[in-house]
């Protein structure tokens, strides 16, 4: 998926001054939001005042081109650009590159804008007792999948389906972002998250729609399971890593996943399907 600098990004602007100008506004990176191994995440506002009360967000990746977080970048870029428009997608509002700060100067920069949005938690963790919200899984269920199914028309893998990964808009529901990981149909994964993998992810065989749709239930599963992945009795954050792992292993070795409990019917048979179980 290689292109050349003038053709990946929107425009390519002088080393920094402190701020980001993105189709002609510039914009100031604030408080650090997200550190990440190829990114980090800032808000930002615009330096002009313009947009009132709007706030957005910086991902910005340093690469060198044609390495391997050049390539996410890259992909991160492209996927946003072919999904504009779609409501619950993360919109990705501009982009540009510059050369680093650094002073390297085979090294760059590049800079993605979105809006300011809810993470998973600071949504999920927020919602009134109880701590299961059925009505609330069954929208993040129906608006997750829509965006996978826009995605998947466009012959892509989301490819990180994940909590991390989902975000919340007050106006539009939940949308899926980060799209870093993005393959065409039929590619191996990039990203092997493996709490939310597939088997076929993991055994870095060909990915397909099914692989995303295994890695929502399995972000379902754990929702209505208080924190539970399958074949965990506690919750993650009190369990070992071992314990952990051995869990994940069972998933992926095919053993039948226990459906989960205090849920309507109909909710279990579709985090069923996703995990492609015959629950009842």
């Amino acid at each position: 998926m290689s292109r050349s600098l003038s053709a990946a990004f929107g425009s390519t602007i002088p080393p920094d001054d402190g701020t980001v100008t993105l189709q002609g506004r510039a914009y100031r990176p604030g408080t650090l939001l997200y550190q990440g191994k190829e990114s980090r995440v800032y808000s930002a506002c615009r330096t002009d005042g313009g947009d009132g009360d709007t706030a957005f967000v910086l991902k910005v990746y340093e690469c060198t081109p044609g390495d391997d977080v050049w390539e996410t970048a890259l992909r991160d870029a492209e996927a946003g650009r072919r999904l504009r428009g779609c409501r619950h997608i993360v919109p990705l509002l501009a982009d540009t590159i510059r050369r680093s700060a650094s002073g390297t100067s085979d090294r760059c920069e590049v800079f993605l804008l979105m809006p300011k949005l809810l993470t998973f938690r600071e949504r999920w963790d927020n919602l009134p007792s109880p701590p299961f919200h059925e009505r609330e899984v069954t929208a993040l269920y129906r608006d997750i999948a829509a965006a996978l199914q826009v995605i998947h028309r466009r012959g892509l893998v989301h490819g990180d389906v994940k909590p991390d990964n989902l975000y919340y808009d007050p106006r539009k529901g939940w949308l899926l972002g980060d799209f870093g990981s993005v393959i065409r149909r039929g590619e191996p994964a990039r990203t092997v998250s493996e709490g939310y993998c597939a088997p076929e992810a993991r055994a870095g065989q060909p990915c397909n729609p099914a692989t995303d749709a295994y890695a929502l239930g399995v972000t379902v599963y754990r929702l209505v399971c208080g924190d539970r992945l399958p074949f965990c009795d506690r919750p993650c954050n009190q369990m070992t890593e071992d314990e952990v792992y051995h869990a994940i292993e069972r998933r992926l070795r095919g053993e039948p996943i226990p459906p989960p409990t205090g849920i309507s019917p109909a909710l279990r048979r579709r985090i069923g399907k996703l995990l492609r179980q015959s629950w009842s």
